[in-house]
């Protein structure tokens, strides 16, 4: 059993676990920050990706939505995608 506990997480970028398929890490993006310049990709392993607090606009290859506290989303491997913080929180 791989168990992770989120309250390690104190950097901006966390990895909690990683398998051959998934791997699941916390991150933390300030106002008007973002995930990457420009759109990125992993290969060989799915991202999911769940909004605790805060609002998000998700940009997955040619789609971008707005995701809300309680959101959660997959990104499939390889799928381009990147994150940013348009919100003032």
């Amino acid at each position: 059993m791989n168990i992770a506990d989120l309250s390690q997480s104190v950097e901006e970028f966390f990895i909690l676990q990683t398998t051959s398929n998934t791997q699941t890490a916390v991150m933390r993006l300030a106002p008007g920050d973002s995930t990457s310049s420009r759109m990125e990709r992993h290969p060989h392993s799915d991202q999911t990706v769940l909004l605790i607090e805060g609002e998000l606009e998700a940009e997955l290859a040619d789609e971008i939505q707005k995701i809300a506290p309680g959101t959660s989303l997959i990104v499939p491997a390889g799928r381009p995608h990147r994150f940013v913080n348009r919100s003032g929180k």
